[in-house]
């Protein structure tokens, strides 16, 4: 059996006991959620409602005891260690020891279950594979050389918002692709303000320098991400968190489960369907 997996419940069974000594375990799980191994510390987790430990960080721990690749840190992962991570199907999770920063979360019981969590959404049979291709497809941009000449331009809070997307949000691909997309035009926004000598605009619609700003930067981005092709480029540009062009989000999604599932090929099966 994977030792960090049985060493990752052990940490998270004694933690919640400790935080919750006289009602840590709350009564079976119905249906219990399927685990790969017999080992008693994932079948408590797996089989079990624990105080504080939710449904997604549940079925993360179960995805993992199914076979789901998961490095083991005790530190804080850099951004782009994540993402190449996810570029090959696989997640982690922190077990940090005492003296540890474990910001922005109160402890490392926090930063844990936020890890496993992400784990049960990266995991999510209806969407692992476009995962799996939307991070590919951003871990080969973010290496080229005209990708590090595009954020040279833009600012060090744009690098904060890229990374929390790329490392620290998993969902379908078209909700990480559209989010993806609004920090460019928050990107943008900042930029066109620094460019006027003025303090950029908090809410609303991009005026039209603005609007111009964000197309100028996204038509750099779109080849460097692979979306050469006319009708994949269109739908990546009309993808939008709106969900107004279901056609262009659904050819958005099949190119990334198919980059995903061939990803794949060589890697270990996903978990089945949770």
């Amino acid at each position: 059996m994977d030792g960090g997996l049985q060493r990752t419940c052990g940490v998270l069974l004694a933690e919640v006991r400790r935080t919750s000594p006289w009602h840590w375990r709350q009564g079976k799980r119905r249906p219990p959620l399927e685990a790969g191994t017999d080992a008693p510390e994932v079948k408590l987790v797996s089989e079990f409602r624990l105080k504080g430990v939710c449904e997604a960080a549940a079925r993360g721990v179960a995805a993992w005891s199914r076979g789901l690749s998961v490095t083991v840190f005790e530190r804080v992962p850099e951004p782009l260690e994540v993402l190449a991570l996810q570029a090959r199907g696989e997640r982690c999770v922190s077990l940090l020891p005492e003296g540890i920063s474990a910001a922005p979360h109160a402890n490392a019981l926090e930063f844990l279950l936020h890890d496993l969590c992400h784990l049960g959404k990266f995991a999510d049979a209806r969407h692992h594979h476009e995962q799996v291709g939307f991070f590919a497809t951003f871990a080969a941009a973010v290496r080229r050389p005209e990708w590090r000449e595009l954020e040279s331009e833009l600012d060090a809070e744009w690098i904060a918002a890229r990374d929390h997307v790329l490392s620290d949000m998993n969902g379908s691909s078209i909700f990480l692709f559209a989010a993806f997309k609004m920090k460019l035009k928050m990107a943008a926004r900042r930029s066109v303000a620094r460019a006027n000598g003025r303090a950029p605009k908090q809410l609303g619609p991009l005026d039209p320098d603005e609007l111009r700003g964000y197309e100028e930067l996204l038509d750099r981005v779109l080849p460097l991400l692979g979306f050469a092709e006319p009708d994949l480029r269109a739908a990546a540009i009309e993808t939008s968190a709106r969900r107004d062009c279901p056609r262009a989000a659904a050819m958005l999604s099949k190119h990334f489960r198919a980059l995903g599932l061939l990803r794949s090929a060589d890697q270990l099966a996903p978990p089945a369907t949770l």
